[in-house]
């Protein structure tokens, strides 16, 4: 148990590191798909309607990504919790977490 909780902490973490390359190729996936959307419900390019269409569309997947960091936040902060049950209460368990950008970083002393 403490392994497997050890190994998705892990894997959060590393997942934030990427490449300036690999972040701008999907940065460019991210706008094409926003654009396809917003043209799917009819907006044009240019205009005021599709200008808010692609706010609106940013504006949700920040909503979704705030609501997901904040999930593995909890996560990660229970897996402290688990790992200060597994070692007893005379053993202080501490888990901090930080936002750097999309990515969460938590550290368990």
């Amino acid at each position: 148990m403490i392994r497997a909780l050890m190994l998705i902490a892990m894997a959060l973490t590393l997942s934030g590191c990427l490449t300036a390359e690999e972040r701008a190729r999907m940065a460019a996936e991210q706008n094409a798909a926003d654009d396809a959307k917003c043209q799917s419900y009819g907006a044009k390019p240019g205009t005021d309607i599709y200008v808010t269409c692609r706010m609106r569309v940013v504006e949700q997947r920040q909503e979704e990504e705030r609501a997901a960091g904040q999930r593995a936040e909890q996560g990660l902060r229970n897996a402290g919790a688990a790992l200060q049950s597994v070692y007893g209460s005379s053993t202080t368990v501490r888990t901090d977490c930080e936002r750097f950008g999309s990515s969460i970083s938590c550290t368990s002393r």
